[in-house]
């Protein structure tokens, strides 16, 4: 994406992309993984009713060993578009994890490519250093030093 030098680390493993892709919501598989691979992903989660119901206590205590220490910035809810995933990784999140935008879609495959893009986008901003919100539009330029085209005599 920006380098090696803005890499996502959780728990000791470098992820090169930023965005986290779940299962849940999906309802045809062949195009969920089409979906998965145009994301770009190095993690999904999978829905825990398409896991075998042995394996559930694993994953919860292992959810809750995750929980224990301290962890990436994840943002994990209320992602419906490329733009909400954008905005949240310029707010400064170290990533998004989404399903419903995605399995939900009407093109799932276009939308994981999209708010992959959109992620990179979005921490390219945030590295970039947003200029503050204003409640008022604001001039860059001054009228300090602006040439007069029309002359030291003409009149506006």
């Amino acid at each position: 994406m920006t380098g090696t030098d803005d890499r996502l680390v959780i728990a000791d493993e470098e992820l090169t992309s930023r965005l986290i892709v779940g299962t849940g919501g999906a309802t045809n598989l062949k195009i969920l993984e089409r979906a998965i691979v145009a994301s770009g992903v190095e993690l999904a989660t999978v829905a825990l009713r398409r896991v075998d119901a042995l394996a559930q206590g694993s994953v919860l205590t292992a959810y809750m060993a995750r929980e224990a220490f301290e962890t990436a910035w994840i943002k994990d809810a209320g992602i419906a578009t490329a733009s909400d995933t954008a905005y949240a990784m310029e707010l400064g999140c170290d990533g998004v994890l989404l399903a419903s935008a995605v399995t939900r879609a009407q093109d799932p495959v276009r939308m994981a490519e999209t708010v992959r893009k959109a992620v990179e986008a979005g921490r390219l901003a945030y590295r970039g250093g947003r200029i503050p919100h204003r409640l008022y539009a604001e001039a860059s330029t001054t009228f300090e030093g602006i040439p007069q085209v029309l002359g030291p005599d003409a009149r506006p």
